[in-house]
């Protein structure tokens, strides 16, 4: 027997005659849209009534009659409720209607009666057979909505949604690699985004939902959502994120020894979650860094306020410090970690308060705000504090022995621990990796190499803090470089800080290895216990959002506001003779970007079409040749280009649209 299920969501009035409706009135266009352009297909709003439609095909596929049996089993509430069936094939759970079935006529009652659905018949050698289920979100009490109900066209509707899918799924940057399964990742990726980002009804304002069906919008991971949003070019969906948070800034309270919540940036309307206290730092980080994507000042201006708030909220909580234990001096009062609830002065939400607050220095420097300079001020002074109290911290903890038997200080969680922390949360997910994750301290520093090679050799596989094997010295390469949620903890960025791309290429492509399920183009929360198991919720856009942004950096990277990076961590292999591979519109801080690659024999050639709005002060492009050849040669639009070292070129950062070969010695 071989079944086919096709499924997807439309509205209850049919998408099919809003696509009508719109093209009519907007002339729709791949290249418009909410993202890159206001006025055609716009998302449906956050109340529409959504209808899921379902269709099974079957054939007996053999040379005997066979039987089949589709079973329907409704629960609500947890509780099993038999479904009834009258002669419309309209659904029923006692007096309430759930739904419509396409059925044969065979399977349906008498006018005027229901009886219980049961889909079990005997199929001819060849035959084949049509299940179609329409399922509303909510139960349907009108009339009116019966009849919509029974007007929704499977193959019309499905028509339409693709269509709208299509084109909104354009309108994001692209990806091209030899690879497909990257390719469809990151395209089906953006969908996760757009659906995850819920709408709030009777308003544009979104939230960043981190999974699809249980997980509401937590703060940090929300961001990381948000971010690639932007990254993708999808400003206006991005914005209406942030104005939720500004929306609702200050109604709801963190989890922690804390004087107030006016001004914290956590509840969006009853879709906050988590309490983590990073949230804050997280939230402030992204309402700036969305201005350094979009450069919108009338945006900014709004917002100001808001930022200035959140600001003034840590300026506030952390002066209460000011008389406590000299560890927790000048960072936040102790609070939850995140799944974690013990209140401790932590780490990462030290990090990250920091993080927000540097940036929202920097975001109102821009607007020459008149209280720019004292938040500049209170930023370096929670830098202080943060680098000083845990490097005191760290002189308290044992150091931490590797496997070639040297031994490393140790940067504690938490500034009252002295040592390890308990799991793998603590230790692997919110340790001291965030140091160099929020650039805290200089990536290429002594520091930053012993906290890389403490998580290398001890937390990324170990039975305490992260996944087991039986053999390290077999696996460690193939199965390491990476937390047990592999896709959260942003462990390839710092590899690119310190410019190592053998080492970001390896985590990134562990990480999204032991997540990825190619029948759904998705990537699951956790792969555990084992690599080979999957767990929590989907789409799980955040993690998701984060292994997008590695394949970004690839290709497309910010290193400071002077330096924009083309092709830092290009796999090698992608650039051999007759390869294909780049990244097409990507927004950066300093306007779109596309970049394609094309390996050829003894050259390499790159298409760039670089930055104009803002441009940087300079742009560097990598070429990683497969078999590590230094440059010999490089001409730029076809004259001789001398300003190259290594496999670098270095072009100035208003060079707009350039075609850069690099030339190498025949074998």
């Amino acid at each position: 027997m071989r079944i086919r299920q096709v499924a997807f969501v439309t509205e209850l009035d049919g998408s099919a005659v809003r696509a009508e409706a719109l093209a009519a009135a907007y002339s729709l266009s791949p290249t418009g849209g909410e993202g890159r352009g206001e006025g055609a297909n716009p998302a449906p709003p956050g109340d529409a009534f959504a209808v899921c439609l379902l269709q099974f095909s079957f054939t007996n596929t053999t040379a005997e009659p066979r039987p089949f049996a589709l079973p329907l089993v409704y629960r609500a509430g947890g509780q099993r409720t038999e479904l009834q069936v009258d002669a419309d094939g309209f659904l029923w759970a006692g007096e309430r209607l759930r739904g419509q079935a396409g059925l044969p006529k065979a399977f349906l009652p008498a006018a005027g009666s229901r009886q219980p659905i049961e889909l079990k018949w005997t199929l001819a050698p060849g035959e084949s057979g049509v299940v179609l289920l329409k399922i509303p979100y909510v139960i349907l009490t009108e009339p009116a909505e019966r009849t919509a109900l029974a007007k929704l066209d499977f193959d019309a509707e499905r028509k339409a949604v693709a269509a709208y899918w299509r084109t909104r799924l354009n309108q994001s940057a692209n990806l091209i690699t030899p690879e497909p399964m990257l390719n469809e990742f990151y395209r089906s990726h953006a969908m996760h985004l757009l659906a995850n980002c819920e709408r709030e009804p009777g308003s544009d304002r979104r939230f960043a939902r981190v999974g699809s069906f249980s997980y509401g919008a937590f703060g940090n991971e929300s961001c990381m959502m948000v971010l690639d949003l932007d990254r993708r070019g999808y400003f206006k969906e991005a914005q209406d994120c942030l104005e939720a948070w500004l929306h609702y800034q200050g109604t709801v309270g963190l989890p922690g020894s804390f004087e107030s919540k006016d001004g914290v940036l956590y509840g969006a309307g009853g879709y906050e979650a988590g309490g983590y206290n990073q949230h804050h730092g997280w939230i402030l980080w992204m309402l700036a860094e969305h201005y350094r994507f979009t450069r919108d000042r009338a945006w900014l201006e709004r917002a100001a306020s808001g930022i200035l708030k959140g600001a003034d909220w840590i300026i506030r909580e952390t002066a209460r410090t000011a008389d406590r234990h000299e560890l927790e001096r000048g960072l936040l009062p102790a609070g939850s970690l995140e799944d974690i609830g013990d209140w401790w002065t932590w780490l990462s939400t030290s990090c990250y308060t920091w993080r927000g607050l540097d940036n929202a220095a920097w975001a109102l420097e821009q607007l020459k705000h008149p209280d720019a300079r004292r938040i500049r001020r209170a930023a370096t002074d929670y830098h202080r504090a943060l680098t000083n109290n845990f490097f005191k911290a760290m002189q308290r903890a044992p150091v931490v022995r590797l496997r070639d038997g040297t031994a490393v200080p140790k940067v504690p969680s938490h500034v009252h621990r002295r040592g390890r922390s308990f799991g793998w949360i603590c230790e692997t997910l919110e340790g001291a990796l965030h140091l160099l994750i929020t650039r805290a301290i200089d990536p290429h520093s002594d520091l930053a190499t012993w906290i890389i090679k403490d998580y290398e050799d001890n937390l990324y596989l170990s039975n305490q803090y992260g996944y087991t094997v039986d053999d390290f010295e077999k696996h460690w390469f193939s199965r390491g470089g990476m937390s047990m949620q592999a896709c959260l903890l942003l462990d390839v960025e710092p590899y690119l800080y310190r410019d190592e791309p053998k080492h970001a290429l390896r985590a990134l492509f562990n990480a999204q290895s032991v997540s990825y399920f190619p029948d759904v183009r998705m990537n699951t929360e956790h792969a555990a216990p084992y690599f080979d198991d999957w767990r929590g919720d989907h789409f799980k856009s955040s993690d998701e959002a984060n292994c997008a942004g590695w394949l970004r950096y690839l290709f497309v990277r910010e290193e400071d506001e002077q330096t924009l990076l083309i092709g830092q961590a290009v796999p090698r292999a992608w650039l051999a003779p007759g390869q294909h591979c780049g990244l097409e519109k990507t927004a950066t801080w300093f306007g779109p970007v596309s970049v394609l690659y094309t390996g050829g024999t003894n050259e390499i050639l790159c298409q760039l079409k670089g930055p104009t709005r803002n441009p940087p002060k300079q742009i560097r492009v990598r070429f990683r040749h497969p078999h590590e050849k230094p440059l010999a040669r490089v001409t730029v639009n076809g004259r001789a280009w001398k300003n190259f070292s290594g496999e670098w070129v270095t072009l100035p950062g208003d060079v707009g649209v350039a075609m850069v070969k690099a030339e190498y010695p025949s074998p």
